[in-house]
């Protein structure tokens, strides 16, 4: 335990920070390369600086926190279920350079969410994952080979599309198909704006 914080006997793994600690921003260790699960959910602070070489970023881990900005460092591979879900007031994302996996519900009910840049190096974005955002619209990667239902465009009851919610991506990549995507098992269908990057440069 360092200063009330719990962590693993070699640092590398940050367990839990008490929701009742005083304060509202944290630096989070240089050896920390795992924030484990539910380790800052619900806790009052409004600013972290997550260290260079955090690697994974657990379930639930910041879930319902008080954070009003996000600043991950390029080394994250990986980002947990619920992770940052219903943190109300982060307004604009840009995700880290290396990662790969976004998992279900990950951002979900982030409702100021208005902006959010992605990489080349993401592949997986699981169900759910910015649904109940703020987002209007997503420029989704062409390294993006699967997007789970309800990942963008959906409000948090993952049944009503967000009006006019625009997708840009590369023709023939995993965004387009998204963009018109039907699954029988969960009884919806996809039919959002597709712009192809290309074009899109000729609009704005």
């Amino acid at each position: 335990v360092t200063d009330g914080v719990l962590f693993s006997a070699n640092g590398e793994d940050l367990i839990v920070y008490p929701q009742a600690m005083e304060g509202t921003s944290y630096t989070i260790p240089d050896t920390v390369r795992e924030i484990w699960t539910s380790a800052f959910s619900n806790t009052k602070l409004t600013d972290v600086t997550f260290p260079d070489g955090l690697l994974y970023i657990d379930d639930w881990a910041f879930a319902s926190s008080a954070l009003t900005s996000l600043d991950l460092p390029d080394t994250v591979t990986e980002i947990g279920q619920y992770a940052f879900a219903y943190c109300t007031g982060i307004s604009e994302i840009d995700m880290p350079k290396d990662l790969e996996l976004i998992q279900a519900a990950a951002f979900a009910g982030e409702t100021s969410l208005t902006k959010v840049t992605f990489y080349d190096s993401l592949t997986d974005i699981q169900m759910a994952a910015f649904a109940g955002t703020g987002l209007k619209e997503v420029t989704i990667p062409e390294s993006v080979s699967t997007i789970g239902f309800c990942a963008f465009g959906y409000e948090a009851d993952m049944k009503t599309a967000v009006k006019n919610f625009v997708i840009y991506g590369q023709s023939g990549s995993a965004a387009q198909r998204y963009a018109s995507d039907s699954d029988d098992t969960y009884g919806y269908k996809n039919s959002f704006s597709f712009v192809t990057v290309q074009d899109a440069s000729k609009i704005g």
